[in-house]
């Protein structure tokens, strides 16, 4: 490719497109009618995400669930409640339905951290889900992962 100058925004912006691509230009075809770049058998990964195995991920949302109680969740709530109103969009986040019932007395703090771990582990597993249908993102394990931090620059 020649040499772009710094002004010259339409093709700096070509550029990194095709730089995020990690194709050559030899490999892409653009259309002259909408000047889009056309794929051929190219695998374009925008991102990726970490996809622990199921019972690791599952331990640590339960730890989380835990640390979360335990560093003040049920008072937050309430504050946010008595501050906000119970109708506060805030309190729709996950899990504080269940911390404004147990500061009600309905549930008892082992139900709490049942209640709050499941639905966390269903917005995980949901999450999940999306993910792997989405073709523009990559699964990728632990140690592959930190094997390409480490070669980061």
């Amino acid at each position: 490719m020649d040499k772009i100058f710094p002004e010259d925004d339409y093709r700096l912006g070509r550029a990194l497109e095709v730089n995020l691509m990690g194709e050559k230009w030899s490999r892409l075809k653009i259309d002259p009618s909408t000047s889009a770049i056309c794929r051929y058998d190219l695998d374009i990964r925008l991102g990726v995400f970490l996809d622990l195995d199921r019972k690791e991920l599952y331990e640590k949302i339960n730890l989380r669930a835990k640390q979360m109680i335990e560093k003040g969740m049920v008072d937050e709530a309430w504050k946010i409640r008595e501050r906000f109103g119970e109708t506060c969009p805030g309190l729709k986040s996950l899990g504080y339905n269940f911390a404004l019932e147990n500061k009600k007395g309905n549930s008892n703090l082992e139900t709490f951290l049942a209640d709050l771990s499941r639905s966390h582990r269903n917005y995980a597993k949901r999450q999940v889900t999306w993910f792997r249908k989405e073709t523009y993102v990559q699964p990728m394990g632990r140690s592959e992962a930190l094997e390409r931090i480490k070669h980061m620059k």
